[in-house]
């Protein structure tokens, strides 16, 4: 199972296999991490503080890479975000 964790402006991807984490890596951003989600594609998806909607994927060397980035007409989402859907497209 994999797992991705935000505090702050970084974000933790780690597996967990025989109750122990394996494989992690930490990424750090410019914007605090607001929320965060694995898709059902296992890319990730993260809300900034900032109005960003952020379409992350692991590019296979300890580091996500932004794939697509939208920005939200609201000031600030940093106390009301929350990410609902299971692909980028049906967010």
């Amino acid at each position: 199972m994999t797992v991705a964790c935000a505090a702050g402006k970084e974000i933790l991807v780690t597996k967990i296999s025989n109750n122990q984490f394996q494989d992690s890596f930490i990424t750090k951003f410019n914007d605090w991490i607001s929320s965060i989600k694995i898709l059902s594609n296992g890319s990730i998806v993260a809300i900034t503080s900032h109005n960003f909607a952020i379409l992350l994927e692991h590019s296979g060397d300890g580091k996500l890479v932004i794939k697509e980035k939208l920005r939200c007409d609201e000031n600030s989402t940093l106390y009301c975000s929350h990410i609902h859907g299971d692909a980028w497209e049906d967010l």
